[in-house]
């Protein structure tokens, strides 16, 4: 565990039990909700002005089909559930390709060019009972910590989020209590553009879990 890079008050506060007497145990934790943007050949589907991730679980249906837990293991929509802390120390967003329409695409509509447009465009916001706790933008300033690097010799891109390491994260120190509810957006300002693929987007939180001792 990374105990080490805490603040003391942050410290004190997941080893602090949520519920008085409870024996706890503190582990090292991901939660993760990914989602599907369904583009097209033709171009006639245009990225929404806003998307919302952790906002259903395992099972529950979506644009991109019924949510598996390749999708997410979040254990109740915008929160981590009773009885448990979860401090978030790194937020980490990915764009990846998903089942990839080539054929007949022009070289600005290829996957590099999508995934171009949605990190340098979206803004990234996190809000825990509806205050704001982070704000970026682009998306391309939270790295993907997975190494996801996508080049194209004959358009000449090179996208990346982040160089191709693993440890590759944005540091805070958020701290969800229990129950408390939370919303994880991404926000296109000056609106949707079209998408000409199907993109896999999603957000990894990483940090510290709490729970009930062999829960």
């Amino acid at each position: 565990m990374r105990t080490n890079l805490l603040s003391e008050a942050s410290k004190a506060w997941i080893y602090t039990p949520a519920d008085a007497g409870q024996d706890i145990e503190v582990i090292h934790w991901q939660y993760y909700y990914y989602q599907t943007i369904l583009g097209v050949v033709g171009g006639t589907v245009s990225m929404p002005t806003s998307l919302s991730f952790f906002n259903a679980t395992a099972g529950q249906p979506t644009v991109g089909g019924v949510l598996t837990k390749e999708d997410t293991n979040i254990p109740k929509p915008n929160s981590v559930g009773s009885p448990y802390k979860f401090l978030i120390q790194e937020v980490k967003f990915n764009a990846m390709p998903a089942v990839p329409v080539t054929e007949g695409l022009t070289v600005g509509q290829r996957v590099c060019d999508d995934i171009a447009q949605i990190l340098t465009r979206g803004v990234a916001s996190l809000r825990v009972l509806g205050v704001d706790r982070m704000e970026v933008s682009p998306l391309g300033a939270l790295p993907s910590g997975m190494g996801f690097d996508l080049s194209d010799a004959a358009s000449a891109y090179n996208v990346a989020n982040g160089w191709p390491v693993l440890s590759n994260s944005y540091p805070v120190e958020i701290g969800l209590h229990k129950d408390t509810s939370f919303e994880l957006n991404i926000d296109f300002p000056k609106g949707g553009f079209v998408v000409y693929n199907y993109i896999k987007l999603g957000f990894i939180l990483d940090g510290l879990l709490q729970r009930p001792k062999g829960k």
